[in-house]
């Protein structure tokens, strides 16, 4: 109030108040942070004119600048009739001071401009910290340049460090470096200004090499330089150095003196997975806060250990102490990572009671939670609520609904952010190409891309990433290499993903290449992290060599005895089979078990992974989730029940059962052992069943023979308001063919059309494709194959099996050029049957071809190839070469055995064939039941009646007659080569007549023309239990065809599909064919080839120009052969039979014209 009434007393005065007078006025506005007399203050300058005079003007900046009424201070400026240093000065102050560093940055960009005065140094370094906030290195260069024209850099220390803090913290580290070299004086401030920088960008080699030259120029480190060292040792892994720095805090004392020093030390030893330490360092603190309790839980919820997040929450609140929203915000995330929906919905409780849920980055992680755990519908509710939705909030949504595979609603989220006028940043845009790499959404991906690259967001690490990662899965190889190119700084991650796309394409050589030129080029100067992506990197192409390589560096640098480098080690040494080797680095921790114990299921190699988890609890080691996990699948191939259920018994006691990933595979062990009624306990017992519990019971059914209980728990998800996934649609798919519900199939395609999930996802467009090419609907699944967004390997695959296996040899080839043409790389399948397609119709150079490119690729080892690749040159009579294949061929099984012998018995080298045959025996009887079981199968082959008997006889000696599988392979032989009365004796001889074995003694009524027998177990199939299968209803068929019985048959035909639900292929038409044929129905055959739901293939065509020569009709004759040549023009058989019926018919009809 003195102030207002000094200020009127000047204004009533004729005088003008002094400058004196006028100062103290200013000062007191100042401490009494007085806005109104400020203003008076100003009315009575801008009155008399003074406020356009440099002094008054510049001290009306700094007043108004104090009172943060910067704009104000703007507008005074703006007046001056000329600004000084002081002026200009005053004003950067005031916008730095008042958090607008853009508008700081902006109005010294002018004053370059200008070419005004250069700011004072408290102003320069005030603009260099605004390059930091700003990320702004241009204008940071400038302001370094007017630094160094002043000569400021040697004379004002703080002027340097800041320098070197600017480009160290703008990604500049190496000109950070120079600057610091430049400096006259380093002190204690410059040195932590160099080591936090390199800490921070991840080189923290550097940062400790810095400390040690610290060291010896005689300069102390303090508390700030301790902490970013111990960071600069989290960043490395390096445990080692940690350990040293942490035994010097303790001789100085400085634990309890700095909260900084130890929540650095905990959070060191979480990154390097020594959880123990890290505890027992944080119980050693004298105090310990909310923030403190903060490092902890955040450290183990970043690192996987979700429980002990959550039992140091329940300490933290023991103590006393009162969590705040960053607690929350890890909370969160430890629920996440469990999948632990009631405890979450608890928290959320908590926050809500709290009043903590608008806080910042609260909302966000309880969407990112709901989402994890499954719940879309609370994630969007939670999301629905929030007051105001940042960036942050929209980018959790649409994550959880790419993680949850929904990713055609999440691109829907982040177009719908977009038009509320926020725009997307890096994360956003990384989990947007995620969407886009699992959906295969190309067109969307590119256009995204170019969106990124308008807003300079490639260059972002996670941008880059996902980018990369994106045109990999697209097959889109050479984009992918183009962006990893145009990286600025070298990503260990982005290479990893590169070279892991060329392999999942097949391109291993490629992968190979494109590694050993990263290595070369930045292995020399690569620290922990960068060796150990490369290790990754070595793992998945096999490089062994490679692995041992790397493995001496880290020796060399003291880093193998890390935890996570170990268990890196272990994981890269089995990856590449070297099982010995990953055993003698395991240094005993739990993340080194897991690797062992995953490389060991990995490879099949499961009472090893079972042996190991028993060696492992005998050590006194716990197990985590991840342990329980790899063993349970172990067990689950094995089928030991018992072992599972041990482990189960200990998780229960753990508290662990219930955790995700745990219950599901659980459940899933429990279904393929054929315990669904465990597995439905443990699915009911789950607080919460997501889609993907709901995929694993359904798929357990279907994989035990159980379609329609699939689809009633299928019907039971959709009731409580779980949305199907592309997986559970995928499996419920299967269920409907497997049980030939083709009605309900094509009803759920409408649910999966409707959803646009067959365009976005090429996994799940691949099985319809697979399921309409199996059942023989070759045009329907051609129509699926031409909807998907890409076309890749799996999906060619399955078409291509699709016309191999149903007769159509040329069209398969056809695809398989025209894949190879769209730069498609085939995987094995593909090249199984293209080799079965040029076996079966004689294209020698093709499938010469095929063999060396199959060369190329290294897959001619695989035993599947192999053993097709003999049966193909055997059918060319190309036995010279299908022997030099089989002798150079290390392990053989019986299907190599028999393909040989059948190519000799073919050929008409009956001795040769023979001589293979009697070692094939050998090696059957050593095999046991299967391989006596494959070699009886050859004996059908090659006619060895004589052979099968021996063979008869070792079974009856090895006591293996009555097994069903072994009854019904001796029933075949019989039946096939014409020894009816054995074949009965052995049916009559088994312990259960199966759906097989029924159908093999139709073969043998049907053959001796016993009708009335036939037509006696037909009756007896009918009213029993037993399903006829698809080779009963052929055999059913062949019966009455060979009979005459045409009603009969068409009757029972119609009986099996309505009956029983089954779903015809193209050999049952073709017997129908034949059926009607014989008995003269042409005009009624003619109609069964036009109404068929399946492409008829050259064997139906031909069937048919058989019916039409036997009954003379010409004209369907010529349409017959007319689709025979369109699907083949080489095929003889169709020219003969035309011709034939061409004679037959002039013979009949002298006075007319063929043609």
């Amino acid at each position: 109030m003195k102030s207002i009434s000094f200020l009127k007393q000047c204004i009533s005065s004729p005088t003008m108040p002094s400058i004196e007078d006028f100062a103290n006025i200013v000062q007191q506005c100042r401490l009494e942070k007085n806005g109104p007399l400020a203003l008076y203050l100003h009315v009575y300058l801008c009155q008399t004119g003074l406020d356009s005079q440099t002094y008054f003007g510049n001290q009306l900046i700094s007043l108004f600048s104090d009172l943060q009424e910067v704009s104000t201070a703007h507008q005074v400026f703006e007046k001056l009739v000329f600004a000084d240093e002081s002026s200009w000065s005053r004003l950067i102050l005031g916008y730095c001071n008042y958090g607008k560093s853009q508008d700081a940055l902006l109005l010294y960009q002018k004053l370059l401009k200008l070419g005004g005065p250069c700011p004072t140094e408290y102003s320069l370094v005030a603009l260099l910290m605004a390059c930091v906030e700003m990320r702004d290195i241009e204008t940071g260069q400038s302001i370094f340049v007017e630094i160094a024209r002043q000569g400021l850099l040697e004379r004002n220390i703080y002027i340097g460090s800041t320098l070197v803090h600017m480009y160290a913290s703008c990604n500049k580290v190496s000109l950070a470096q120079e600057v610091f070299d430049q400096l006259g004086m380093q002190t204690v401030v410059t040195w932590n200004a160099l080591i936090s920088g390199y800490t921070d960008h991840g080189c923290g080699e550097q940062a400790l090499i810095c400390l040690q030259q610290m060291r010896e120029e005689g300069i102390a480190p303090d508390v700030v330089t301790l902490v970013c060292s111990i960071k600069a040792c989290g960043v490395m892994l390096c445990i080692n150095r940690g350990q040293e720095i942490h035994s010097e805090i303790i001789k100085k004392g400085l634990l309890h003196d700095s909260f900084f020093i130890g929540s650095s030390l905990v959070n060191m030893y979480i990154k390097c997975c020594d959880f123990e330490t890290a505890q027992q360092v944080f119980g050693k603190l004298p105090t310990r806060n909310t923030v403190m309790w903060n490092a902890l839980i955040s450290g183990c919820a970043e690192y996987g250990q979700g429980q002990e997040s959550l039992v140091y929450f329940e300490q933290m609140l023991k103590e006393g102490l009162s969590p705040d929203h960053v607690t929350f915000i890890y909370i969160m995330k430890a629920c996440s990572y469990l999948g632990d929906i009631l405890i979450g919905q608890k928290m959320h409780i908590y926050i809500l009671m709290l009043g903590l849920e608008w806080c910042p980055f609260v909302g966000s992680s309880l969407v990112d939670m709901y989402s994890k755990c499954g719940s879309l519908t609370h994630a969007e509710y939670v999301f629905s609520k929030l007051p105001e939705k940042d960036i942050v909030d929209w980018t959790a949504l649409i994550a959880g609904f790419v993680e949850n595979g929904d990713g055609n609603i999440a691109l829907h989220i982040f177009d719908s952010m977009h038009s509320e006028k926020i725009s997307g940043g890096a994360v956003s845009f990384s989990c947007a190409f995620r969407a886009c790499s699992e959906g295969m959404f190309k067109s969307k991906g590119l256009e995204l891309h170019i969106e990124s690259l308008k807003k300079g967001l490639e260059s972002e690490s996670l941008v880059s990433r996902s980018l990369v990662d994106f045109y990999a899965k697209c097959g889109a190889l050479n984009e992918a290499q183009n962006v990893f190119d145009r990286l600025l700084v070298f990503d260990v991650f982005c290479l990893s993903t590169l070279i892991m796309g060329f392999i999942d394409w097949g391109l291993n050589v490629e992968a190979l290449e494109r590694f050993k030129h990263m290595q070369i080029k930045y292995a020399a100067a690569a620290d922990a992290v960068t060796l150990v992506c490369f290790l990754k990197a070595c793992a998945m192409i096999g490089a062994i060599s490679d692995v041992k390589e790397l493995h001496a560096q880290l020796c060399k640098k003291g880093l193998e005895t890390s935890s996570f480098v170990s268990s890196i080690l272990v994981d890269a040494y089995t990856k590449c089979s070297f099982f010995a080797d990953a055993e003698k680095v395991n240094d005993g921790s739990i993340s080194s078990w897991n690797a062992i114990i995953s490389g060991f299921v990995d490879y099949g190699h499961d009472e090893a992974a079972i042996s190991c988890f028993k060696d492992l609890n005998q050590e006194g080691l716990s197990p985590d989730s991840l342990t329980c996990v790899c063993v349970l699948k172990a067990v689950c191939s094995l089928g030991a029940i018992e072992e599972g259920k041990r482990i189960h018994a200990e998780l229960v006691v753990k508290g662990l059962e219930m955790e995700l990933l745990i219950s599901n595979t659980l459940i899933d062990m429990y279904s393929k052992c054929s315990l669904m009624g465990e597995a439905l306990n443990l699915f009911y017992k789950c607080p919460v069943q997501t889609v993907v519990l709901w995929t694993a019971l359904i798929a357990g059914c279907i994989e035990h023979g159980h379609g329609e209980l699939a689809l009633c728990y299928f019907d039971q998800m959709q009731d409580t308001g779980i949305s199907p996934s592309a997986a559970t649609f995928s499996c419920v798919l299967r269920a409907c063919c497997k049980i030939g519900v083709m009605e309900r199939a094509e009803q759920l395609l409408v649910d999966v059309l409707k959803k646009g999930m067959l365009e976005q996802n090429i996994f799940l467009c691949s099985t319809v494709v697979d399921i309409y090419a199996k059942q023989g609907y070759l045009l329907k699944a051609q129509k699926v194959f031409n909807m998907l967004p890409v076309q890749d390997s799996v999906s060619w695959a399955v078409l291509i099996a699709g016309y191999s296996d149903h007769g159509f040899r040329e069209t398969a080839l056809d695809c398989f050029d025209q894949m190879q043409n769209e730069n498609v790389v085939p995987v094995l399948a593909t090249f199984i049957s293209t080799l079965k397609a040029c076996g079966s119709i004689r294209a020698v150079g093709k499938g010469q071809t095929i063999h060396s490119e199959i060369i190329m690729k290294g897959l001619e080892k695989e035993i599947n190839i192999y053993n097709t690749l003999v049966d193909m040159y055997s059918k060319f009579s190309l036995l010279e070469e299908a022997r030099i294949l089989f002798d150079n061929f290390p392990v053989k099984n019986i299907a190599s055995w028999a393909a040989l012998v059948k190519g000799y018995m073919d050929s008409g080298n009956n001795k040769q064939g023979l001589n293979f045959f009697e070692q094939m025996e050998q090696v059957a009887e050593r095999q046991g039941s299967v391989a006596l079981m494959a070699t009886l199968k050859a004996c059908v082959s090659v006619a060895a009646l004589a052979k099968g008997l021996e063979i008869h006889s070792e079974i009856i000696m090895q006591g293996l007659e009555e097994e069903p599988l072994v009854g019904n392979a001796l029933i075949d032989l019989y039946t096939k080569l014409g020894a009816p009365a054995e074949a009965e004796q052995v049916f009559s001889g088994l312990l259960s007549q199966d759906v097989v074995a029924w159908t093999s003694l139709i073969m043998i009524y049907s053959q001796t023309g016993m009708t009335g027998d036939v037509l006696r177990v037909f009756n007896n199939i009918m009213g029993g239990s037993i399903k006829p299968d698809s080779i009963t209803v052929l055999a059913i068929l062949n019966a009455f065809s060979h009979t005459g019985l045409v009603e009969e048959g068409l009757l029972y035909f119609e009986l099996a599909c309505v009956i029983d639900n089954f779903v015809p292929n193209l050999e049952h038409f073709t017997c129908l064919l034949d059926l009607l044929g014989r008995a003269g129905l042409v005009d009624r055959a003619v109609k069964l080839t036009i109404d068929m739901p399946i492409h008829p293939n050259m064997i139906v065509w031909l069937t048919l120009l058989g019916s039409c020569r036997k009954w003379g009709h010409l004209e369907y004759g010529k349409d017959a052969f007319q689709h025979a040549v369109n699907l083949n023009e080489n095929e003889s058989a169709a020219y003969v039979c035309l011709a034939n019926i061409c004679v037959e018919y002039s013979d009949r009809n002298e006075d007319e014209m063929v043609f």
